[in-house]
């Protein structure tokens, strides 16, 4: 089985999630004898070669723009240990929709930035990090989703590319000046799921 959403196999069924792509499909390897069911509604597809393909079964959603601003740095984030050169740090307090949180049980929260490292703390915790490669970096929130819920603060670090860094990325980043640290967007899209069983 595979798909453009996420699988997560669970004993003999299996959980999709995700929700973001307008034309996403589902493929399964066999074709299945049995008529698939997802959350007890059939699901009709057709076969495509040795494969059985039908349109993912995942309602889509749509993300919202989260904002930021300006705060303190973490207390925690002066022992990271790969900070680098902290010349030019961006510390950014997210502010993620209440509304959202309260209605979904998971969500994505995707950051396009540009830097050396990013980190991003909850309530002063380090909470995930990422070395830049031109990616978005998405991380599912909900196992923080209570302690947001009841006002826990998420900081977002980052520390600048320098000009002169040796680490070999695809595309280098477009600097002002010396030295590159930026948010370009900050996206939460509420997950969708649903568990499929043949």
């Amino acid at each position: 089985m595979q798909s453009d959403d996420d699988l997560w196999p669970d004993g003999d069924e299996c959980l999709i999630t995700g929700g973001s792509t307008a034309d996403a499909w589902l493929d399964i390897y066999p074709p299945p004898g049995l008529p698939l069911k997802v959350d007890g509604r059939e699901v009709h597809g057709k076969k495509d070669g040795a494969w059985w393909r039908a349109r993912s079964p995942l309602p889509r959603t749509a993300g919202v723009q989260v904002e930021s601003s300006e705060c303190f740095r973490p207390a925690a984030d002066a022992g990271y240990p790969y900070a680098g050169d902290t010349t030019g740090l961006l510390v950014r307090r997210l502010q993620l929709p209440a509304d959202l949180l309260a209605s979904c049980e998971e969500a994505e929260l995707a950051i396009r930035w540009t830097g050396d490292t990013a980190r991003l703390y909850c309530d002063g915790q380090l909470a995930g990090d990422r070395f830049w490669d031109g990616n978005d970096w998405r991380l599912r929130i909900g196992r923080w989703r209570e302690r947001l819920l009841a006002g826990a603060v998420l900081v977002l670090v980052i520390s600048p590319w320098p000009r002169d860094n040796p680490v070999y990325v695809e595309a280098r980043p477009i600097f002002d000046g010396e030295r590159c640290a930026r948010i370009d967007a900050i996206n939460l899209r509420p997950e969708s799921r649903c568990r499929i069983c043949g």
